[in-house]
């Protein structure tokens, strides 16, 4: 908790003296009141369903943290370089641990599963993404490349899928830079020709790798999640609809926190307020796909990796994702000019 209190002071002292201006300060103030405003709702849903902790200072201390990283993210100039050095020291040290030492040994860098190993590493590359395109009108294609690869090996099929769709949009876009049609389209053609050949090409043994075993064995079943999905919805009358149900009060999974999908998870937080950010993320991606349909997409795929697993409410890296949301507010012209770059 207490580290929890220490981002969420530096993040907000950040933004307010990041510009030294009095705009800065009032939306600071604003923001401010707003989560206050949502963490008096979520105690309130937990007073009605009877929690045992009233105040919730953990959850506070991520949403002042959360929120003011993001504005600041899509509001001030950042640099990107350190970014893209932790990524790909991440990435290295991910890489020896998938390939030579097994997936338990990520514990350590972790504490989780490989799907939290995909979550980690689809938020920091489309953060890259972001900034990139915001500032420099420049989209990279190593990060979401190394993605691709570093999921392939995870084990986990949901950041397989993800960042197979990540990767698509960032091809697709950084090859949007010249005026002809036609011509355009023929990198991103030969690169996904090249991408399918090399499968066809390795696909004995890609027969043999982990992941190939758990689609052929499972499919794209939910792998047990149905489940808790079913427990939860099954449990809702008019007094859960309206303040939530805490997951742990959920006979089918009692003691457990987590739905693995962010759309629950909300709910059980915020209840009926839960729908307001429902309906403000569907604008918002309705508008965007109009205004600027790269950040769209990146936000549907953080959105598609949020349904399986919690990644992106009130978590380690959710400020990835309200940072995305946000934009919506921003006034940025259609993607055009777009250069493709490695890294």
């Amino acid at each position: 908790m207490y580290g929890r209190l220490a981002n969420a002071i530096v993040a907000f002292f950040c933004f307010v003296y990041a510009g030294h201006s009095q705009s800065d300060k009032k939306n600071a103030s604003y923001l401010l009141s707003i989560i206050i405003g949502c963490w008096g709702i979520s105690v309130f849903c937990g007073l009605v369903n009877g929690a045992t902790s009233l105040l919730k200072p953990a959850l506070l201390f991520d949403m002042i943290f959360n929120v003011f990283f993001a504005y600041i993210l899509i509001t001030k100039q950042v640099c990107l370089f350190p970014i893209k050095i932790a990524y790909l020291i991440i990435s290295a040290y991910l890489a020896y641990t998938l390939l030579f030492l097994g997936l338990e040994t990520t514990e350590i860098f972790y504490g989780s599963s490989g799907s939290m190993i995909g979550t980690t590493l689809i938020s920091i590359a489309i953060v890259i993404q972001y900034i990139d395109y915001r500032d420099n009108y420049k989209i990279p294609i190593i990060p979401s490349l190394i993605t691709l690869f570093l999921c392939t090996f995870s084990y986990s099929r949901s950041s397989i899928i993800c960042s197979l769709f990540f990767f698509i949009v960032v091809l697709f876009f950084s090859t949007r830079n010249l005026n002809n049609k036609f011509l355009r389209n023929i990198p991103f053609l030969i690169i996904v020709a090249g991408l399918v050949f090399l499968v066809i090409k390795n696909w004995d043994y890609l027969q043999m790798l982990d992941m190939y075993e758990k689609f052929e064995r499972k499919g794209v079943d939910a792998d047990g999640r149905d489940e808790i999905w079913e427990a939860y919805l099954s449990n809702l009358d008019m007094g859960a609809v309206l303040f939530g149900i805490p997951i742990d009060k959920n006979h089918l999974i009692n003691g457990l926190d987590n739905p693995h999908n962010i759309i629950l998870r909300l709910h059980s937080q915020f209840g009926l307020f839960a729908f307001i950010v429902y309906y403000s993320i569907l604008v918002a991606i309705v508008r965007l796909l109009k205004k600027n349909p790269f950040i769209a997409l990146l936000i549907c795929v953080m959105v598609l990796r949020g349904m399986f697993d919690i990644a992106y409410f009130f978590g380690d890296f959710d400020y990835i994702f309200l940072a995305l949301v946000f934009e919506k507010v921003l006034k940025r012209e259609k993607i055009r000019n777009v250069k493709m770059s490695l890294i």
